[in-house]
């Protein structure tokens, strides 16, 4: 769920005409911010969950996946395949 979060997040600021950067790194503590809430609403809020640290971890492999994905081989796809390039 967060590597295609993360993917989409970084491939939608990649439109951007400014501060592309920024965007991404607005995007990416975001998604970070949204793994830890979500293990702690579990752990506080929702009866016969509890909130751990490794699904967090797995949360975060899942962030660092969708990120790797977008880096090193979306710009190889889009620029083998012209068609997504208006994606």
């Amino acid at each position: 769920m967060f590597a295609i979060l993360v993917f989409l997040m970084w491939l939608e600021s990649g439109k951007a005409q400014n501060d592309k950067n920024r965007l991404r790194v607005y995007f990416s503590i975001s998604a970070i911010f949204f793994a830890a809430l979500s293990e702690i609403v579990q752990h506080n809020f929702i009866a016969g969950r509890s909130g751990n640290v490794l699904d967090f971890l797995a949360d975060l492999a899942g962030f660092l996946t969708g990120f790797i994905f977008y880096v090193f081989f979306w710009h190889k796809l889009i620029a083998r395949y012209r068609f997504l390039q208006k994606l």
